[in-house]
C-alpha cells in the first residue's frame, strides 16, 4: 500500500514539473520574441524597459502559478 501511495506521489511531482518546465519554456519564448520586435521597431531604450516588465510579469505569473500548483 505505501509503495502505491509513493509511486502516485511521484507521478503528481513528475507532472507538476512537466507543468512548470512548459511554462517556463512558452514565457521565455514570449520574452524572445516580444524583445526582437522591439529591437526591430525602435531603439534600445525601450527594449530594455519592455524587457524589465517582462521579467516582472514573469516573475509573478511563476510565483502565482507555484502557489496555484500548490
Amino acid at each position: 500500500m505505501m509503495v502505491m501511495m509513493m509511486m502516485m506521489m511521484m507521478m503528481k511531482m513528475m507532472t507538476m514539473m512537466m507543468k512548470m518546465m512548459m511554462m517556463m519554456v512558452v514565457v521565455v519564448v514570449v520574452v524572445v520574441v516580444v524583445v526582437v520586435l522591439c529591437e526591430v521597431v525602435v531603439g534600445v531604450g525601450v527594449v530594455v524597459v519592455v524587457v524589465v516588465v517582462v521579467v516582472v510579469m514573469v516573475v509573478v505569473v511563476v510565483v502565482g502559478g507555484w502557489l496555484g500548483w500548490r
